[in-house]
């Protein structure tokens, strides 16, 4: 979803002649297909940011309409990559993959989509994509200046202090000015449902009857809205890290709070783990009641401490990633009981590792500067994507600080140290300048069609926890399975579920709902 590596585990032009009415827009039957369908031309990719696109790949671009509500003449062009199928036997269709987000980009994906279907890459191409604004899709979704967005995204705030929540949602809403102001005609169509619409003309444009699908973290709420939009061109789909999306488009308190109160029943886990793992977690002996303490005394505003390093930040910080399985883990751990030491033990504090400190309401992964820009033109934008996909697809959020002052203190009384982070990570949305027209955005129900789709989700995950998968499964209706990988991870594939989405893929059979896959991280301290 919104905040880890989507597996965390393994952490362009043809313009198009059919555009949709706003009534058609807005209903759930699938739109008649143009006389003639554009074709994708194949070619080579682009350099990506990091490495480059794996050997095999080839890339391509797709035009559709800027508006698919509105209708008008503009256009925007999707970054295409597909691998063909490679295996002996009949090919038998295309697998469509997103990598979640938002805003995360797809051709970034490739390297690990042949991974997480297994062997069904014999027999499907796969074939993902850069969301519209995102990474090499034309245009690049820019909010503003690239020193003040960056400024603006980064901007510390001591959230302690009712001021200092004021102070974070004015900064955001500065933010989303600009927006307005530099990109209101991209910003203002860049939600779940302009991608979903786009994926459905993806899959016309390849010659698919059905959309055969997986999407991890974000790429669950496409799953799920594709699903229940266009149930009759939905094939076989795996939801894996499952985002509850009947909160995400519905109740936006709701959804803070779950996310709050999920996220410190993983935390509370993992330290539990440290403790069943001492050789692996430096924070282990009574890992629970020693975090409590260092909340405790970090808590209040203008805490003293005997190093200007330890810090409420710094916390919130440990205690996002301590649950992130490997080398991420220990080093929170390692960080914990140095603060811990100099806090209760009189001992020098020796920061532990070298891990940035994140400002509360920033993604809390090890993600490079808001910008970042390369040669070929491409630069990283996934905090703008990000901010104008969540903020479209929410219900509107009251512009006035105070209801997110009052938000963060409620949400505190579920989790001393995520209260603020977990409401704050969405306060760009106060006021946010541009909507969806009415009916628009997709609320459910969300067990339309005969979709059968393959739910997956880890036991322990920090950012699309248990609860949410289990409340998408029932959601979605009898015809939906429930896959548990037994550990920690966000998106943290397994052998045990990676062969069972690739036989549903290559039979349509899948596990018995409830099925519970091993080998996964039992302990977020530990490679295995």
């Amino acid at each position: 979803m919104r905040r880890l590596s989507v597996i965390s585990s393994l952490v362009l032009p043809l313009t198009l002649a059919a555009w949709l009415s706003p009534a058609t827009a807005a209903g759930g039957h699938h739109p008649p297909a143009a006389a003639k369908e554009p074709s994708v031309a194949w070619g080579a990719c682009p350099r990506l940011s990091e490495g480059a696109v794996p050997a095999g790949w080839q890339c391509g671009s797709l035009e559709v309409p800027l508006s698919w509500s509105a209708g008008g003449r503009q256009t925007v062009r999707l970054a295409l990559a597909r691998r063909p199928a490679r295996g002996p036997g009949r090919k038998l269709g295309v697998i469509f993959g997103n990598p979640g987000g938002p805003g995360a980009d797809g051709l970034g994906f490739t390297g690990l989509f042949q991974a997480v279907v297994g062997r069904a890459a014999e027999r499907y191409d796969l074939v993902t994509w850069d969301p519209r604004g995102v990474g090499h899709s034309r245009p690049s979704l820019r909010c503003g200046p690239e020193e003040r967005m960056e400024e603006l995204y980064t901007h510390q705030s001591d959230t302690r202090a009712d001021q200092g929540v004021r102070e974070k949602v004015r900064t955001d809403q500065e933010a989303a000015r600009l927006c307005r102001a530099n990109a209101a005609a991209l910003v203002a169509n860049m939600s779940t449902m302009d991608t979903v619409r786009d994926l459905d003309r993806l899959r016309q444009a390849l010659g698919r009857p059905k959309l055969d699908y997986i999407g991890f973290s974000y790429g669950t709420v496409i799953g799920a809205v594709y699903a229940n939009r266009f149930p009759g061109s939905t094939g076989r789909m795996v939801l894996h890290g499952v985002v509850d999306s009947r909160l995400w488009f519905d109740d936006l308190p709701a959804f803070m709070h779950s996310d709050t109160v999920e996220g410190e029943r993983t935390l509370r886990a993992a330290l539990r783990a440290c403790d069943a793992h001492p050789g692996d977690c430096a924070f282990a002996g009574g890992a629970n009641r020693k975090f409590d303490r260092l909340t405790d005394r970090l808590r209040p505003a203008g805490a003293r401490v005997p190093d200007a390093r330890i810090t409420w930040r710094r916390l919130v910080h440990d205690a996002l990633v301590v649950s992130t399985p490997g080398t991420t883990a220990r080093q929170a751990a390692e960080d914990l009981q140095a603060m811990y030491g100099a806090l209760f033990q009189n001992r020098p504090y020796r920061q532990a590792q070298a891990l940035p400190e994140m400002e509360v309401g920033l993604p809390p992964w090890g993600l490079p500067a808001p910008y970042r820009r390369d040669a070929d033109g491409y630069s990283f934008n996934m905090y703008d994507s990000r901010n104008a996909t969540l903020c479209l697809d929410f219900p509107a959020a009251p512009a006035d600080p105070g209801w997110w002052l009052r938000q963060v203190r409620g949400a505190e009384r579920a989790s001393k140290v995520f209260g603020a982070f977990r409401v704050l990570d969405n306060a760009v949305c106060a006021g946010w300048p541009s909507r969806q027209p009415r009916g628009y955005t997709y609320t459910g129900p969300w067990n339309r069609g005969s979709a059968h789709p393959l739910i997956v989700n880890e036991r322990w995950d920090n950012a699309t926890p248990l609860a949410w998968a289990r409340a998408m499964r029932a959601a979605m209706g009898p015809g939906a399975r429930l896959v548990v990988n037994e550990g920690f991870g966000h998106g943290a594939v397994t052998r045990c579920s990676v062969g069972h989405v690739a036989t549903y893929f290559l039979t349509g059979r899948r596990p018995a709902d409830g099925t519970v896959c091993r080998g996964g991280h039992s302990s977020p301290f530990t490679d295995g």
